[in-house]
């Protein structure tokens, strides 16, 4: 036990291996702390990923459908699932469906490798 006066009180400071236990906690938890923050920021991130290429593979799917089998209001709808891909995802597509023509069938067939490009790059 040591006794330090503290603006004229005295103050006993004992140390015992209680405190070296809680010491050696500390120090070794705080590493494991940062890995466990950078674990977590990285599956977070990893996920968003995922979600996104999930989200835009199911966009084109219903893109497809909507283009192929044509139901009343697809124009509407093909606008609307365009406009959830990227800007630049399905250029020439866009610009069809921005002239309020919707390709169906075999009139689908010339804009295939964009949808194959938005697939390689979703994953």
């Amino acid at each position: 036990m040591t006794f330090l006066p503290v603006h004229g009180v005295p103050v006993i400071v004992s140390r015992d291996n209680y405190d070296l236990a809680v010491l050696w906690a500390t120090v070794i938890a705080t590493p494991l702390a940062a890995v466990g923050i950078f674990l977590a920021a990285w599956t977070i991130r990893s996920g968003n990923r995922d979600r996104r290429r999930v989200f835009e593979l199911d966009v084109l799917t219903k893109l497809l459908d909507t283009c192929a089998l044509a139901p009343p209001g697809s124009i509407q709808r093909a606008k609307a699932l365009i406009a959830m891909l990227g800007p630049h995802d399905l250029p020439g597509l866009r610009q069809e469906i921005g002239r309020n023509t919707l390709p169906s069938n075999d009139q689908l067939e010339p804009f295939l490798p964009e949808f194959i490009a938005v697939r390689k790059r979703a994953g």
